[in-house]
């Protein structure tokens, strides 16, 4: 597995560096048709399989039946990469949309969301101190959850996520983030 690699951020970090140090990888994925995520988890999986190819030249790595046996509880690298880039997106948007509510003078609606919704602090204890009544606070929160899922509508149409899968992408984007 690729934690048996190298460290997570070493990893990741040196498949950046060689991704972005050719000036045709992006062009190569724009051309592909491919959605970035699986373009880059693709990338990042064969950088892997180079560090562990190289390494096995050094006589560096670990047995695969022990990488096997020290691994199989944990997620597969797809799942971990996938719950990972559903973190990063859904944090993209919520910082968009905040932004775009304190640019539109209301902050206020955005800390009853993050209150109720991120804290998971119940509409009276969060609206009042706030001066907003529990059912302004419904709708504020109703308002700031639609504005984020159209944010990660607009994300993943730029990720080159075809129009008639954005449904189902964002289905799949609720449940990898509910686990």
């Amino acid at each position: 597995t690729l934690r048996l690699v190298a460290e997570p951020d070493e990893l990741v970090h040196g498949f950046f560096v060689s991704f972005l140090e050719r000036p045709e990888g992006m062009q190569r994925w724009a051309e592909s048709g491919t959605r970035l995520r699986r373009w880059m988890m693709n990338g990042l999986v064969l950088h892997a399989r180079g560090i562990r190819r190289d390494a096995g030249r050094n006589r560096e790595t670990v047995g695969l039946d022990a990488a096997a046996a020290a691994t199989a509880s944990l997620p597969s690298a797809e799942e971990a990469f996938e719950a990972a880039w559903a973190r990063s997106l859904l944090s993209d948007a919520a910082t968009a949309v905040q932004a775009e509510l304190v640019s539109e003078g209301r902050s206020v609606a955005w800390e009853v969301f993050a209150r109720h919704i991120i804290e998971g602090r119940p509409y009276a204890e969060c609206c009042p101190p706030l001066g907003y009544t529990i059912e302004d606070g419904r709708t504020v929160t109703r308002m700031v959850s639609i504005r984020i899922r159209r944010t990660l509508r607009e994300l993943l149409l730029q990720e080159g996520t075809p129009e008639a899968e954005i449904g189902r992408e964002l289905e799949a984007l609720e449940a990898l983030l509910e686990r």
